[in-house]
């Protein structure tokens, strides 16, 4: 890899999606069903009070082997097998542009919580 490079790493399986590397970061659908089932317990008459505080605990790993290339990063294979999902094609710009929309909503979201 060029020394003048930086490889980010991100949260959201959405940059590497929209071509950047890599992202290692919470299994989002994973966690909404956990979430769905906190609410269900709600509306079923639960306390929130008495219900545990619980984190994610599925996580994913996504490689854009198109963007290592890219920059002449060459991945260990016990990384590439520690993935959950590889790629290596570059998305087009009509999948660019949804990705970013997706991840400006989320930011938007996130302002509101």
């Amino acid at each position: 890899m060029r020394d003048d490079l930086m490889a980010p790493i991100y949260e959201l399986r959405a940059f590497p999606d929209a071509g950047g590397l890599m992202s290692y970061g919470p299994d989002y659908p994973a966690l909404f069903r956990k979430t769905a089932r906190h609410v269900d317990k709600i509306l079923k008459g639960a306390k929130p009070a008495d219900l545990p505080v619980e984190g994610p605990t599925e996580y994913e790993l996504v490689i854009n082997l198109q963007a290592a290339k890219s920059i002449g990063l060459n991945l260990p294979q016990s990384i590439l097998a520690r993935a959950d999902e590889l790629f290596d094609d570059m998305p087009s710009s009509d999948n660019v542009t949804t990705h970013f929309r997706v991840l400006l909503t989320l930011a938007f979201v996130n302002l509101l919580l």
